[in-house]
C-alpha cells in the first residue's frame, strides 16, 4: 500500500500545514500536520537528525490515532503517542539530542509499546 501525505506548503514558519489523509503516513520532521483520515491514523515518525525541529500534529477526526517512533525516542523513554479520540487533540514535539521532547499536548498518552 502506498503511503501518501498531501503537502500544502513547505515547513517554514507560517507555512501551510500538511494534511494526513491516509491510514499509515510517514510524518515530516517539522511543521503542522492535521489528521483528517476517517478512521485510526497510525503515523510513523523518524528519529530526528538535528536539534530544534518543531512538529505539531492535530486531530480533526475523533479517533484514537497513534504516532510511533523507534524505541525510547519520545522523552527518552517512550515510543508511542496515542490520541484520546477527540477532535482537537494534539501533540507538539521538539527535537533535541536525537529525541523528540513533548512540549505540549491535549488528550495524548505516551507509552513504550
Amino acid at each position: 500500500m502506498a503511503v501518501s501525505t498531501t503537502p500544502l506548503g513547505s515547513f517554514v514558519p507560517n507555512a501551510n500545514p500538511t494534511v494526513l489523509s491516509t491510514a499509515a503516513p510517514a510524518l515530516a520532521h517539522s511543521g503542522v500536520c492535521y489528521i483528517t483520515y476517517a478512521g485510526v491514523c497510525a503515523a510513523t515518525l523518524a528519529t530526528p537528525t538535528q536539534d530544534g525541529l518543531d512538529l505539531t500534529v492535530i486531530a480533526l477526526t475523533a479517533d484514537a490515532h497513534t504516532i510511533t517512533t523507534a524505541a525510547d525516542i519520545i522523552n527518552g523513554s517512550d515510543d508511542t503517542a496515542t490520541f484520546a479520540g477527540a477532535v482537537g487533540n494534539y501533540v507538539h514535539l521538539r527535537s533535541f539530542g536525537g529525541q523528540w521532547v513533548m512540549q505540549d499536548e491535549r488528550g495524548i498518552t505516551l507509552s513504550e509499546v
